[in-house]
């Protein structure tokens, strides 16, 4: 009886020493077939960005560096083609260029001033814009309600805006070194900031927002070599155009005429940082 004992005693022993052998080889043994996971997320790759220089600039109607003079001294944008650009004049809107070595009248209005006198100040933005990712540069906050007359299938319709901004919506992508593609296009948004229905490909969402004019016959796109500038106005009075309620304003009985500089200042890449 003992001896039998014995032996099963062993025989267990021996199969138990068989099984934690296997299970030990199996875990020190790397499976090829067993799928890894990382437990980090992946890192995206750095992605190119452009800086973008904003120059706000508010003169009095008739101040004598601005008007023809200024815009007889900068260059045509020989990307926009004909029937944009009666798009754009039909709209009161004007765009020119300028080299990366500006004329004088051109320095003269990009001199930085403070911002005490609306009647003669340059207002100074820098931003860094991702490539391929659209901002927004706001330009004019409109008096409420206020007319402008939008584009329309035939002619112009004139709407009644109230909280209304004016924006340029820009959008900038790297074509080579030192030169970058810049678009723009006039938005303007008006209305109460409410959440607000809009639809995608698969369902509907709800954002919260204005009411957003987005004007694309009006766009245009433009390659800049660093340092180059453009140049956004308005043609004379422009009533209740769309590029009057861009560029044009009144402070204390005074009216305001408003230019906006866009300079390509550089180009960078930036580096992900992981999020903890």
């Amino acid at each position: 009886m003992f001896v039998k004992l014995l032996f099963n005693s062993r025989l267990l022993s021996l199969l138990l020493l068989a099984f934690a052998g296997v299970s030990g080889c199996a875990l020190l043994i790397p499976d090829s077939n067993r799928e890894k996971h990382n437990p980090l997320p992946p890192i995206v790759g750095p992605r190119d960005a452009m800086e973008l220089e904003v120059f706000i600039v508010d003169r009095a109607v008739g101040d004598p560096l601005i008007g023809d003079g200024l815009w007889d001294s900068l260059h045509e944008v020989t990307s926009i083609t004909p029937d944009l650009k009666e798009r754009l004049e039909e709209q009161g809107l004007r765009v020119a260029m300028s080299p990366s070595r500006p004329p004088r009248s051109v320095q003269a209005l990009l001199a930085l001033s403070g911002g005490d006198d609306p009647t003669r100040r340059t207002i100074y933005h820098r931003v860094v814009v991702p490539a391929s990712q659209p901002a927004l540069i706001p330009i004019t906050t409109l008096a409420s309600p206020i007319e402008v007359a939008l584009p329309a299938e035939h002619g112009t319709k004139v709407k009644e805006l109230t909280q209304g901004v004016c924006q340029l919506r820009i959008q900038l992508d790297k074509v080579t070194e030192g030169w970058a593609s810049l678009e723009v296009q006039p938005v303007i948004q008006h209305g109460a900031d409410m959440l607000r229905p809009k639809a995608t490909a698969e369902e509907w969402l709800f954002e919260q927002g204005q009411q957003t004019i987005m004007l694309y016959d009006h766009r245009f796109n433009v390659e800049l070599n660093r340092g180059e500038l453009i140049a956004l106005g308005m043609t004379g009075e422009s009533g209740n155009s769309v590029g009057a309620r861009f560029f044009h304003g009144e402070w204390n009985g005074v009216p305001i005429e408003r230019h906006v500089f866009l300079r390509l200042r550089g180009m960078h890449r930036i580096a992900p940082v992981r999020a903890q």
